[in-house]
């Protein structure tokens, strides 16, 4: 089962932390009707805590740190626990940003082969820098 790259970002922090849970494998293209209940807006992951529900992977992920002591992420002196975080975030963006491209570039190439930039917003007169 392949899990999206923000639940893979909770689940090497639970991991690392050695932290109990149970993993609920959600379709993105078909969310049971369950799920929706406990997150209307559907997305993933979610940490259901008794009544709290978190939904975005970096409030899940700082929640757990806080919680959950054992195993810190993070150094103990502020500077250089500040550096750690904003380091950790910007590897996750680029992370996430090349997981896309590799997903889309299909997408991308084939849209800058096709004779008709308008339909994709690309201006003609770049045409000549996507030709193949």
């Amino acid at each position: 089962m392949k899990f999206c790259t923000c639940a893979q970002r909770t689940l090497l922090v639970l991991k690392a932390k050695e932290i109990p849970h149970e993993v609920f494998h959600i379709s993105l293209f078909k969310k049971p009707e369950w799920y929706s209940k406990i997150h209307p807006g559907g997305e993933v992951p979610a940490l259901l805590n008794g009544s709290n529900v978190l939904v975005q992977s970096s409030d899940i992920c700082n929640y757990l740190e806080e919680k959950y002591h054992q195993n810190s992420l993070y150094p103990s002196e502020p500077e250089a626990k500040n550096r750690d975080k904003n380091l950790s975030e910007k590897l996750y963006r680029d992370e996430l940003w090349l997981q896309i491209m590799r997903r889309d570039l299909h997408i991308f190439i084939a849209v800058a082969a096709s004779s008709d930039f308008t339909t994709c917003g690309v201006p003609h007169h770049w045409q000549s820098d996507f030709e193949m």
